[in-house]
């Protein structure tokens, strides 16, 4: 158990950096590249924002854990159960997840460039995302 507090501990250093990293890039650029927000661009402020807020609930979550060993024995159990593991590799967790991201960052990096090509990106990888977990549902309604 002393192995998986120390992995949940790595993950709070990790979602604590997050949140340095997104707080410090709204700041830049709110202030100092002043990103217009009355356009497509305005998505990256709003990205950000979302990205510190969840790393915030998952940061106070994992603190939470850390504090108390029945929790934590639970997270464990979840995270290891045979059965979510085998839904998450049938819906595409762990590849499609992270190509799904990836392409919606690409997407937000492409937004000075081409707007078009950025827009049809952040779809495409959010759809991923919506079938993924409705695949991911309904896999864990049926077994």
């Amino acid at each position: 158990m002393e192995n998986y507090r120390k992995q949940v501990k790595a993950r709070i250093l990790i979602n604590s950096i997050l949140i340095a990293v997104t707080l410090g890039l709204i700041v830049v650029n709110r202030f100092i590249i002043k990103i217009d927000t009355t356009n497509f661009t305005s998505g990256v402020a709003g990205m950000l924002t979302g990205a510190s807020i969840l790393a915030s609930i998952r940061l106070i979550h994992l603190k939470k854990i850390v504090a108390d060993d029945r929790k934590l024995k639970e997270e464990y159990n979840k995270e290891n159960d045979e059965r979510l593991r085998a839904i998450r590799s049938k819906a595409g967790f762990p590849i499609l997840f992270f190509t799904s991201c990836a392409i919606i960052l690409v997407g937000y990096a492409l937004i000075n460039w081409n707007e078009t090509v950025a827009a049809t990106l952040i779809v495409i990888g959010g759809v991923q995302l919506v079938i993924m977990g409705l695949i991911k549902l309904v896999l864990t309604k049926i077994m």
